[in-house]
């Protein structure tokens, strides 16, 4: 099993400057620190706010096609180095295996054009494998291409600290 890294060491780098990877996998339980994350990549990856909007490609369950994600790939960014591409939503474990291989396909396109940003976002519930090796093949394949983010639930311990100092800073 890959060794994934965790969320606050991911924003370390993010914030330092130091992350060198263009493909990742947010998963785990904690979906508000998964949706702060991509907030994050935004900001970082698409700085100017006024182009940020056409560098910032995003795909959910209604409007993912394995097509469209690799079209996405090959537009350049506009105005700027590097352009977002988000796909959220999908459920991994649903996906019948010709679905998974087109996905795994399409994603293998991020480095085929320069300046792409790939951010895959899995619901909690939809990238189970602990227990289950038919979903652990999975969860390796995919870490094969991307490099994988867990945002583990949050502990009341961990909460109370955090809450105060959101709540102390505003």
């Amino acid at each position: 099993v890959p060794v994934p890294i965790k969320g606050d060491e991911f924003y370390k780098k993010v914030k330092g400057g130091t992350w060198l990877e263009n493909a990742v996998m947010l998963y785990g339980e904690e979906e508000y620190m998964k949706q702060n994350a991509r907030r994050l990549l935004e900001r970082t990856v698409c700085p100017d706010e006024s182009f940020r909007d056409m560098n910032l490609i995003k795909f959910d369950t209604l409007d993912y096609s394995p097509e469209a994600l690799s079209d996405s790939f090959a537009s350049a960014p506009v105005f700027a180095e590097q352009k977002l591409v988000v796909v959220s939503g999908l459920d991994i474990d649903g996906m019948r295996e010709g679905e998974f291989n087109a996905l795994m396909s399409a994603i293998d396109s991020v480095n085929d054009y320069e300046g792409n940003f790939f951010v895959l976002m899995v619901p909690a519930d939809k990238l189970t494998y602990v227990g289950r090796a038919d979903r652990l093949k999975r969860f390796n394949k995919l870490c094969e291409l991307l490099c994988p983010i867990l945002f583990e639930k949050y502990t009341v311990q961990r909460l109370i600290p955090w809450c105060r100092m959101h709540f102390e800073a505003d």
